[in-house]
C-alpha cells in the first residue's frame, strides 16, 4: 500500500508539489471521531497487531503514579506529540495533577533562559543545522520518489526545496519529525507536550526539560551516528507518502485515547517493515529504539530520579517511551520505585 504513482502521474504533479506538500491537506488531516476501524488494519490483522502490543510489558495505560521508597508520590504521563483538539483534551485527573505539581518534566524545555539562547537559537550556520553544500541528496537504495517527498516537506515548511543539500543530517531529521498535520495551527496550538508545560508555567511549577536543547542534533551529525541519522530521516520521510496521506490518523488517534500504547507501537513496526521490506523495516526499527527509546529514556532517568524522588513531580514523555524493558516504567520500577497504572477515562480497562 506504500506504493509509488505510475510514472507519468508523478512527473505530472512535480510541478504541484515543487513549492509545498499539495497532499497534506487541512481535509487529509481532519480527524472528526477517533474511532478503529478494522479496515484500518488489513496486514496485519487489528488482532495480530494487538496480540503483538499485549505481549509488550506495560504497553497499555498512559498515567502512572510513582511512589518513591520514602512514600514521596509523582506521576509520570505518556504524551502524543500532536496538537489536535482530541489531543489536547487531556483528562481532569491530569490537569489536576499538573496544576498541583512542584515540578513539570518533559522531553526538551522549548523556553530560552537568556537572549543569549534565543539568539544562539536562530544562528542555524553555528548551532548545527546546516553543513557544507552537498548537491544531489538522495538515498540511492530506496525508490527515488521518497528524496521528492523530502524536499516537498523541507519547500512546506519554508526551507526551500533545497534544503536537504545544507542541512545536517541531524537538522534534516529533526524537521522530519514534525507532523505536517500539525503546520496548520502552529504557532497558534501547541502540541501536547507543550501545553502541559503551559499549564505546568500557568500554575507555577518548575519546568524542567529531560533532554538539553540540540542534544538530539547533536548526536546525530557525530559521524559515528551517520547511519542512525539516515535511518531516522528514512523512517519519517515514508510516513509522507502521498498515496493514502492521512488514512489511519482518527484510528491511531483512537489507540492514544485507549491507552494502547503497545498496540501503536507494533502498528509503527508494521508499517516500517510494509515499506521497507521485513529485513529492513526490522533494522530501522532496532536502530531507532535503540537511540531514541532505550539511550535517551536513561539520559532522561539521571534528570527524572532525583525529581521523583523528592516527589510532586509531573514526567511527561512521548507515549512510546514508557513500554518494554527499557522504556520509563521499567527504568522507574528498577531504581526502586513502585510504578503503577491509574486509568483514566476512555481507556481500556477503566473501571
Amino acid at each position: 500500500m506504500f506504493r509509488i504513482f505510475l510514472f507519468a502521474l508523478s512527473l505530472a504533479l512535480l510541478a504541484q508539489s515543487a513549492s509545498a506538500q499539495f497532499w497534506a491537506t487541512a481535509e487529509a488531516c481532519a480527524v472528526t471521531e477517533p474511532k478503529l476501524e478494522p479496515a484500518d488494519f488489513l496486514d496485519p490483522s487489528f488482532e495480530t497487531l494487538q496480540a503483538r502490543g499485549a505481549a509488550m510489558s506495560n504497553g497499555q495505560g498512559r498515567l502512572w503514579r510513582i511512589t518513591a521508597p520514602d512514600g514521596a508520590t509523582s506521576h509520570l504521563w505518556g504524551t502524543y506529540h500532536s496538537s489536535d483538539r482530541f489531543i489536547l483534551d487531556l483528562p481532569d485527573k491530569l490537569i489536576e495533577l499538573i496544576t498541583n505539581a512542584r515540578v513539570v518534566a518533559i522531553e526538551i524545555d522549548p523556553i530560552h533562559k537568556s537572549r543569549r539562547g534565543f539568539e544562539h537559537s536562530r544562528e542555524y550556520s553555528r548551532n548545527g543545522w546546516m553543513r557544507a553544500p552537498v548537491r544531489g541528496f538522495t538515498f540511492p537504495e530506496l525508490h527515488g520518489e521518497i528524496t521528492e517527498w523530502i524536499r516537498s516537506r523541507t519547500a512546506s515548511l519554508g526551507w526551500g526545496r533545497g534544503a536537504p543539500d545544507y542541512l545536517s543530517l541531524g537538522g534534516l531529521a529533526s524537521l522530519l519529525f514534525s507532523d505536517p498535520c500539525d503546520d496548520f495551527a502552529a504557532g497558534s496550538l501547541p502540541i501536547q507536550d507543550n501545553y502541559i508545560l503551559m499549564l505546568g508555567q500557568i500554575a507555577g511549577a518548575q519546568v524542567v526539560g529531560l533532554e538539553a536543547p540540540g542534544d538530539f542534533l547533536r548526536h546525530l551529525n557525530k559521524q559515528q551516528n551517520e547511519a542512525l541519522a539516515y535511518d531516522m530521516i528514512e523512517l519519517h520521510a515514508s510516513y509522507l507518502d502521498p498515496k493514502g496521506f492521512g488514512t489511519g490518523r482518527a484510528a491511531h488517534f483512537a489507540a492514544y485515547l485507549q491507552g494502547r500504547i503497545g498496540l501503536i507501537m507494533a502498528w509503527d513496526e508494521a508499517h516500517a517493515r510494509g515499506f521497507f521490506g521485513d529485513n529492513r523495516g526490522a533494522e530501522i526499527i532496532a536502530q531507532f529504539n535503540g537511540y531514541v527509546l532505550a539511550e535517551r529514556n536513561e539520559s532522561f532517568m539521571r534528570i527524572a530520579a532525583p525529581l521523583v524522588e523528592q516527589g510532586g513531580a509531573l514526567i511527561a514523555v512521548g507515549a512510546a517511551h514508557l513500554p518494554g524493558d527499557t522504556g520509563m516504567v521499567a527504568l522507574l520500577r528498577k531504581a526502586g520505585h513502585i510504578v503503577e497504572r491509574v486509568p483514566v477515562p476512555g481507556e481500556v480497562g477503566m473501571r
